[in-house]
C-alpha cells in the first residue's frame, strides 16, 4: 500500500465519519411528544395549525429551536422559565429542523430573516418585538411582555 492509498484510506474515513456525524445530529428528535414539551407551549406541525395559532387573538409567543444548538437549548431554557413564571401566556414552539416549512413561513409572513433560536410576540397578528440568540433571556422576556423593549 503506497503513501497515496494510505492518505486516500484516511480521507474517506474521515469524511465517512463526518457523515455519520451529521446524520447523528441532524437526526435528534425534531418533535417532542406533549409530555416532553415545556409547560406552557403548543408545537403546530401543519399549516393549518400554525394558521390557527397565529389567527388566534390575544398576545401569544412564537419559538423557533434548533434541537442541533446550545445557544437554542440554552434560549429555550429561558424562555420554559419565563413561561412558567408568567402563567396564561399562549406560545408556540417550532422545531426548526422537523418544521422547516413553517420556520419559513413565520419569517416570511412577518418580513423577519429566519434565526434559530428566535422568538416573536405576538399582539393580535402583528410582531411586536422579536429577539434571537443571546437576546433571548427571562429579563428580556419580561421587558418585552410589559412594553418596555419594542424592537419593530
Amino acid at each position: 500500500m503506497t503513501t497515496t492509498n494510505v492518505f486516500v484510506d484516511v480521507v474517506i474515513m474521515g469524511l465517512l465519519g463526518a457523515a455519520l456525524f451529521y446524520a447523528a445530529i441532524t437526526n435528534l428528535r425534531t418533535r417532542m411528544h406533549p409530555g416532553e414539551l415545556p409547560p406552557g407551549f403548543d408545537q403546530p406541525q401543519t399549516q393549518d395549525e400554525l394558521t390557527a395559532f397565529l389567527q388566534g387573538g390575544g398576545r401569544r409567543w412564537i419559538f423557533k429551536h434548533s434541537v442541533a444548538c446550545s445557544v437554542s437549548a440554552y434560549a429555550c431554557q429561558e424562555f420554559s422559565r419565563f413561561l412558567a413564571a408568567h402563567e396564561g401566556e399562549t406560545a408556540a414552539l417550532i422545531v426548526v429542523q422537523g418544521a422547516r416549512d413553517l420556520s419559513n413561513r413565520v419569517a416570511e409572513e412577518f418580513g423577519i430573516r429566519h434565526e434559530s433560536p428566535q422568538v416573536f410576540l405576538l399582539v393580535d397578528g402583528d410582531v411586536r418585538w422579536h429577539a434571537s440568540h443571546g437576546q433571548i433571556n427571562a429579563d428580556n422576556l419580561d421587558k418585552a411582555l410589559h412594553a418596555e423593549v419594542l424592537d419593530v
